[in-house]
């Protein structure tokens, strides 16, 4: 898939220029925040996320900072919360965002699953009559597309290419036939042949296996199966409800001669079929979970420079998932996540999925990108053993030197902050800005140093 250049030679379609926010979208969008249809309508998973998950209901204040890069003009997004007034104003006076303006969508009704947003009266109103010409959101669901109908905006996804982009199966199904490296297991139907995948991993000698749904996030939709347990494994309802699902063996430090595993994430942008961007490449930071709880750049376990083989791999490989992606329809923003490691000293690469959205990367590296291009970046969760105001917050980063602002060569800037009912902080999204990655881990360490209260780390 690629096209034909002025002189008539070929274009490569997907591009590589990492440390550099690619051309984004050129017009103005309406953003639906709709993180509780992330799985597509699944309520089981959706209440096992929200269960889990602390501030669930102000993930989408996320899309604050970032939605004046994503896309151009005017904005508007719609939040289930509103945006704290302090960082508000930080991004507004001393970061200088094109900030989006912002609607609140009233409760959803839970009677008969309805979750309509033509039921949202103003808001629906407001919409319609906002100048944004397009309409996005976190997926697109029959619900966004009837609601982008109801007030007269275009969709930059279908349900279909949203849904199909996101699968894992289909996702895996493609590496299958391009020839990419493949995790051991493979597709299974629950109640048929499930367990003859389980049994055939536990002969070549895993200790456990992962079943995971074919639309999963952020570590839910998936079961871990313990071979050495001596129990029947216990799976989740919505797993039987799945018409397909993967089997895989679960990879581990002294399996089968395997050694030092890394998770790495390419960020990408696909505009069309033949403009696809690669545009930066983090190591996740995963809990001994494998639940995400943040990203750093460069990726500490390798080096970002042409001819190093895991560095060059993932960019084959992302190149070949990319085409796929874009042929699905989708077009966005998205991220690729692989597991790298040794095995008997050869390193290896594997995708592990693809998510086709605004993901827990895209946050951090827009903003990174915007503000310090080609530097190192971290971005970590934390909730925090303690009371103070969000303002009180960001005047103690200000006190102690660390509060980024535009210009300067490092600084600690709060993406999001999730406050409980008498408006104390209790989680925050925070992203370390430097030129070189010694500085960044410095400032990593220098955060909780500052803080009256103690802090600690969190998932995603």
């Amino acid at each position: 898939m690629s096209n034909t250049g002025a002189n008539g030679g070929e274009v490569e379609p997907v591009r590589v220029n990492l440390g550099r926010i690619p051309a984004l979208w050129p017009h103005s969008a309406v953003f639906v925040a709709n993180i509780d249809r992330i799985f597509y309508g699944d309520r089981q998973k959706t209440e096992h996320l929200r269960a889990n998950v602390t501030g669930f209901s102000s993930y989408g204040t996320r899309m604050f900072p970032i939605l004046g890069i994503l896309y151009a003009g005017q904005n508007l997004l719609l939040l289930n919360e509103e945006v704290k007034p302090a960082i508000r104003e930080y991004f507004s006076r001393m970061v200088h965002l094109n900030l989006p303006d912002t609607l609140i969508l009233p409760p959803r009704e839970a009677a008969e699953g309805d979750t309509s947003f033509e039921r949202s009266g103003g808001v629906a109103s407001e919409v319609r009559l906002h100048p944004a010409e397009i309409m996005d959101g976190y997926v697109t669901d029959p619900e966004l597309e009837r609601f982008a109908e109801a007030t007269g905006k275009g969709l930059l996804n279908s349900y279909v290419s949203s849904r199909n982009a996101n699968d894992k199966v289909l996702l895996m199904r493609h590496l299958d036939e391009q020839g990419l490296p493949a995790f051991d297991g493979g597709e299974a139907t629950p109640g048929r042949n499930l367990e003859k995948v389980l049994d055939a991993l536990k002969s070549k000698g895993y200790r456990k296996a992962v079943i995971r749904s074919a639309l999963g996030a952020s570590g839910f939709g998936m079961s871990i199966v313990d071979f050495h347990s001596g129990e029947k494994p216990v799976l989740p309802d919505f797993l039987y409800r799945e018409e397909r699902v993967l089997c895989q063996g679960w990879i581990e430090p002294g399996l089968m001669g395997i050694d030092r595993i890394i998770s790495p994430s390419v960020q990408f942008f696909c505009h069309d079929a033949d403009h696809i961007t690669l545009f930066d490449v983090t190591e996740q930071l995963l809990s001994h979970q494998s639940v995400h709880e943040g990203n750093i750049v460069p990726p500490p376990s390798f080096p970002i420079i042409t001819g190093n083989p895991i560095h060059d791999e993932l960019l084959r490989q992302a190149r070949v998932v990319c085409l796929w992606v874009a042929s699905t329809g989708y077009r966005g923003t998205g991220s690729i996540d692989f597991l790298v490691y040794e095995q008997a000293g050869v390193p290896v690469a594997k995708v592990c999925e693809v998510n086709a959205r605004v993901t827990g990367a895209t946050y951090p590296s827009l903003l990174a990108r915007r503000f310090q291009p080609r530097g190192a970046w971290v971005m970590r969760n934390y909730t925090f053993e303690g009371c103070a105001h969000t303002s009180g917050f960001l005047d103690t980063l200000s006190g102690h030197d660390l509060l980024y602002e535009p210009g300067q060569n490092t600084g600690i800037l709060p993406i999001n902050v999730i406050t409980d009912r008498e408006e104390n902080l209790r989680k925050a999204q925070i992203l370390f800005l430097a030129p070189h990655p010694r500085e960044c881990g410095e400032l990593v360490l220098d955060f909780p140093r500052a803080l009256p209260f103690g802090c600690i780390h969190d998932r995603d």
